[in-house]
This record gives C-alpha cells, structure tokens and sequence, in this order.
C-alpha cells in the first residue's frame, strides 16, 4: 500500500508536502522569479499565513489569501476610515475584467458564484415548457436557482450524467437538444469530479443553435489561465475567494454585451440606471446603464475589490501559465 506521501506525489502535489516538515526561511514580501523548480513554490508557500501543520486542499470551498490580499485588505480599511471618504470601484473595474479576458463594459460585481448565477437564472427570457440542459454534477448554487424558475415559471430543466471524455460530453449535449433547448447552464469544473467540460465547443455549437450559454464558472477564474472571450459563452459566473484566493464574499458576472438587452435586471439600485424622476406625471425612470454594471447598484466595498486585486497581482507574479 502507497504512503500518502507517495500519493500526493503522484498526483503533483508533492511539491506541498515540505510543508509539513518546515520550509526555508523566506519572508512573506514578495517572491524571487530566479528560483525555479521546488525552491520557487516552497517561497509560494511562504506568502500564506495559513498553519504549515496541514496540506490544505479545500480551494474548491475557500482559497486562503496570501498575505499582499490580507495587506492589502487593512491598508484600503484604515485608508477608508481614516479619510472618511467614499471608496469608488469604478476605476478598478477594467483591471478585474482584463484578467478574464473580457471588457470593462462586460463585468458585474457579485458576492459569489451563486448571485451571479441568479442574476442568470431570473434574467434570461423563458417561458413555461422551455428546456434547460443542466448535469447531475450540479452544486447547490447552480441547481437550486434553476429548480426554484421550474418550479415558478414551468421551464423544464433536462439534467444528464456527463461522460469521461471531451468528446464524449460534446456529443452528449449534442444529442439531447431539441427545438425546446434554450439555455445549457453547466458548471465549467463539475465540484463533484473536477471534470473539466468542453466549453468553448460547447458555446460554438449552441451559438448556432440559438441557445444561451450560462455557465457556473465557480472553479474556472483562478484554476485556468481563463479568457472568457476566447471560451465564447453567453453568462459566466464565477468568485473571487476560491482558485483566485480573493477575499471571502467577492465574485463576478461576465455579460457578453451583445446580451446585455436579452438578460433582464431584476434587482436594480443607485448606478444601474441613466436618471430617475420622482416629480414628473407620470413618474420616469429612464434607461438602465449600457453596461453589466446594470446588474450590481448601490455602495461597493472598496477594500474587498482591493483585495481582489491584490490576489490577481500575486497569481500574475507567479505567472499564470504556472
């Protein structure tokens, strides 16, 4: 029988196990790009408070942040309350779209994978007996939004175990649409198996088809050097607190904003609109916003998006094809 040393080798990860034995002494300010091999990933190690008395390997749930997120965490917390002056996130926004490949005008801020994907779930144009293609592998934030517009509005959701291979699920897909297909609502990385779906093949062939791609990216951003563009999907919803290794209760929405008129805003507050008018006969509410910032509205938390910047910092550090 294998030690569970030897198996985490196996797998790649034998690369963690000097935690448990003590690293070199190196401190957590930054990391040397001239180390190379194991040298270079215990030194990753040591930017993360997190104990060294275990192998943490619970990303799929929450990703600990190293320590530039936690700084960088304080030091917009002290700023803000020191000055009292309200943190706008408006200029930071186009740096959290880069790093997914997409535009600013495309990105809406979230808390997590879950309220972008209602965002998705309660904004697409569905009508009783439509047909939404979802997996048995689902999470409980992709499969209980889509079971509660079922059980609301009589769409019928076609859920199907996936196959092993690529090609396989491709197939799969394939053979289950019917003219009443129109949305396939998949997760990118099923949170059962870590299978890996075919995304961007996936999205060409429902695009011709007329059918909405709205994916639960919750372990894409972070675990992949993701470009949203390049993957071709219609919805994308993701968080920052897990692969990214952000601060807990961030995410995003990704719009392709040929949809942004398709995906209704329910949900709506200060900035999801061009102007409002309480004294005018009768009373005017003018056009949302011609961006995905229709979809978030009122105060954001400036420290958090500081944060989550600091987490896209210390994986391009790294470099994100690592």
């Amino acid at each position: 029988m294998k030690s569970r040393r030897s198996f985490l080798q196996q797998l790649g990860l034998g690369v963690i196990a000097p935690g448990l034995v003590g690293f070199r002494e190196v401190q957590a300010n930054g990391l040397n790009p001239a180390l190379q091999g194991e040298e270079f990933w215990e030194q990753v190690r040591v930017q993360f408070p997190l104990t060294k008395s275990r192998i943490y390997m619970n990303n799929g749930t929450f990703g600990p942040s190293p320590k530039a997120v936690l700084d960088a965490l304080q030091d917009s917390f002290e700023q803000t309350n020191t000055s009292g002056e309200y943190g706008h996130i408006s200029p930071l926004r186009a740096q959290l779209a880069d790093f997914v490949g997409i535009k600013e005008s495309e990105i809406s801020l979230t808390h997590n994978t879950t309220e972008g994907i209602n965002i998705m779930v309660w904004g697409l144009p569905l009508k009783a007996g439509d047909e939404v293609l979802i997996t048995y592998h689902e999470h409980a934030g992709n499969a209980i939004p889509w079971l509660n517009r079922a059980k609301l509005h009589g769409i019928v959701l076609k859920p199907f175990e996936p196959g092993k291979t690529r090609e396989e699920n491709l197939d799969l897909i394939k053979s289950l649409v019917t003219p009443k297909t129109k949305v396939i609502a998949i997760p990118h990385v099923t949170c059962t198996t870590g299978l890996v779906m075919p995304i961007q093949e996936i999205a060409d062939f429902a695009r011709g088809k007329g059918i909405y791609t709205a994916i639960d990216g919750a372990h894409g951003a972070g675990t992949f050097d993701l470009n949203l563009k390049e993957l071709g999907v219609d919805f994308y919803a993701s968080s920052y607190h897990k692969w990214v290794l952000g601060p807990n209760g961030t995410g995003f929405l990704y719009v392709r904003e040929e949809l942004l008129d398709q995906l209704q805003a329910f949900q709506v507050g200060a900035y999801s609109e061009t102007g409002y008018d309480l004294h005018q006969v009768p009373l005017e509410l003018n056009e949302y916003v011609n961006t995905a910032h229709r979809y978030d509205y009122g105060s954001q938390s400036l420290p958090m998006i500081k944060g989550v910047l600091a987490a896209i910092n210390f994986h391009q550090e790294i470099g994100r094809e690592k």
